[in-house]
């Protein structure tokens, strides 16, 4: 999550391009069962190296992702 994350022009992603990110750089969740998204999601919501950015008014598209601190 973290190499996705700081591997993105904005040093955030949403959740969607971090799957993308994952599925991209390791084969293996290209097949795998989806639980792993489950996975992701329980570490961006407890883990506290990643908080939540909120919409920014002149960029739309900026809601919803994640930045790692």
């Amino acid at each position: 999550i973290f190499m996705a994350i700081e591997g993105s022009q904005e040093k955030a992603l949403p959740v969607k391009e971090i799957y993308a990110w994952i599925v991209q750089h390791f084969p293996y969740f290209k097949t795998a069962p989806t639980g792993w998204k489950n996975s992701v999601r329980h570490n961006l919501s407890l883990n506290k190296s990643f908080v939540k950015v909120e919409k920014a008014p002149v960029c739309i598209h900026l809601l919803g992702k994640f930045l790692g601190i």
